[in-house]
């Protein structure tokens, strides 16, 4: 079984200049990576937007999402690159990003804090459920410039990609969550990030897949 692991520093120096700002990019999200209508056995993307804010100092992100383990399976995690090739990372920036996967695990920390990395850090606590709902998918993005984020607005950064399980019998679902965004600098201390709206997004798929017959009332 993997663990949900919390580490809790000591002794930490949290910074609040030019902080990055996350959301999801929607509230709701409606369509399959096809275009249509999401119905059992589609996949979908939960796109998660940052405004990097000109920051210069945050070399590490690590993102803490729950999602509906019971009717969504992962697919893929990717980042969307450097600023003028489709993401607002500094141009020239080595990327490295890894992801994982703890099933059965609720998040339960205090979400009141607007600064991500102190969720992490001051309140990041889980409930174990083996029977659960809940799971949570950790991603951790790195890179390595000497150059500031190139943008002050939003702009897709994470797109996680999520499959409607086939077998799947429900027809509404416990929605996508971020949990938080934590960072650091080049010296492995704290960075602050700020979690703005929306931070959880509500899958909707077709109602209409698998009826024989639908009706319309003129």
């Amino acid at each position: 079984m993997k663990h949900l692991l919390t580490f809790i520093l000591l002794l930490v120096s949290l910074t609040s200049f030019s902080q990055i700002k996350f959301k999801f990019s929607d509230t709701r999200v409606i369509a399959s990576t096809t275009g249509g209508a999401i119905n059992r056995g589609d996949q979908f993307d939960v796109i998660i937007q940052a405004n990097g804010n000109s920051n210069a100092t945050t070399r590490q992100l690590m993102f803490d999402l729950q999602y509906d383990q019971t009717n969504f399976e992962v697919v893929s995690v990717n980042h969307t690159g450097t600023g003028g090739n489709g993401g607002i990372l500094p141009a020239g920036s080595n990327i490295q990003l890894s992801w994982q996967n703890y099933p059965s695990y609720t998040y339960a920390g205090n979400s009141t804090y607007t600064n991500g990395t102190q969720r992490y850090i001051a309140n990041a606590t889980y409930v174990y459920n083996a029977t659960g709902s809940n799971a949570i998918l950790r991603a951790t993005l790195t890179w390595a410039t000497a150059l500031a984020m190139p943008y002050t607005s939003y702009d897709r950064m994470l797109i996680v990609r999520f499959k409607l399980k086939a077998a799947s019998t429900a027809s509404v679902f416990n929605p996508v969550k971020l949990n938080f965004v934590a960072g650091w600098n080049t010296q492995g201390v704290g960075d602050s990030t700020f979690m703005d709206s929306p931070l959880s997004t509500q899958i909707i798929m077709n109602q209409n897949f698998g009826k024989y017959v639908t009706g319309k009332l003129i």
